[in-house]
């Protein structure tokens, strides 16, 4: 488990995610004049499982991240979340804001909520997709500029030769 390899968008994706998922539980409509409100559990039919789902991958790619030796699984995960992150948006833009449940009076603050953490999730799925580095010896390494740590050796291998041969 390596704790020290966590960037920036696993975390903007993990908090992204958790704030989603927390958005389903508060208000999302009121009623004129009461103070009943309505909740994503309460006024959609699948939709809140779709952003359940959705949510629950910004955690997913963290633990992930820090579990995987490799960058197969995360990476994976980050591409796929990104679509899923959209989906979110879509999701909160057209089913919770557009076209709002008949039952349902005036917004309240959890779609404000939901949309904003479905943008965080997404932006930490990008974020992490984006982040080329990787932790070396105790630091990040610089791969996007071309240059690398001292005490890195690099072999070339040609056409016709393999990694062993020298």
């Amino acid at each position: 488990m390596g704790l020290r390899k966590i960037r920036n968008g696993e975390v903007i994706a993990a908090l992204g995610g958790i704030a989603l998922i927390v958005s389903l539980f508060v208000p999302w409509y009121g009623a004129d004049g009461t103070s009943d409100s309505a909740n994503a559990w309460e006024s959609f039919g699948i939709v809140h499982v779709i952003l359940l789902v959705c949510g629950l991958t910004g955690p997913l790619l963290l633990v992930l991240h820090v579990q995987q030796k490799t960058a197969a699984v995360p990476l994976a995960i980050a591409g796929l979340g990104t679509w899923l992150a959209l989906l979110a948006i879509a999701l909160v833009v057209l089913r919770g804001l557009a076209f709002t449940p008949v039952h349902a009076g005036n917004r309240e603050w959890g779609i404000l909520v939901a949309l904003a953490a479905s943008v965080a999730l997404f932006v930490g799925f990008w974020r992490s997709l984006g982040d080329e580095r990787i932790r070396l010896k105790g630091r990040w390494s610089k791969p996007a500029d071309g240059s690398l740590p001292d005490g890195i050796e690099v072999k070339s291998v040609g056409p016709g030769a393999s990694a062993d041969s020298p």
